[in-house]
């Protein structure tokens, strides 16, 4: 059940965000107004893309690290 409720909390957290990306690009008296729902999705998949970089980044230099550890044994 606790592995269910993880792997339901991100796409609730990217439900919450869209949702209220949504209603901002919605309500915005910019170009993002004339099509919310298009720059909605841009904008999530551009944060998605960021995230996983990071992510990419961060797993590189720990594995880095763990090599040059078992190095020095």
């Amino acid at each position: 059940m606790a592995l269910a409720l993880l792997a339901v909390s991100p796409v609730a957290v990217i439900w919450i965000a869209a949702d209220w990306l949504h209603e901002v690009f919605r309500q915005s008296n910019t170009f993002f107004g004339q099509n919310p729902r298009l720059y909605t999705v841009l904008t999530i998949i551009a944060v998605s893309a960021a995230l996983t970089l990071v992510a990419d980044k961060i797993y590189h230099h720990i594995k880095a690290q763990q090599k040059r550890q078992l190095e020095h044994i």
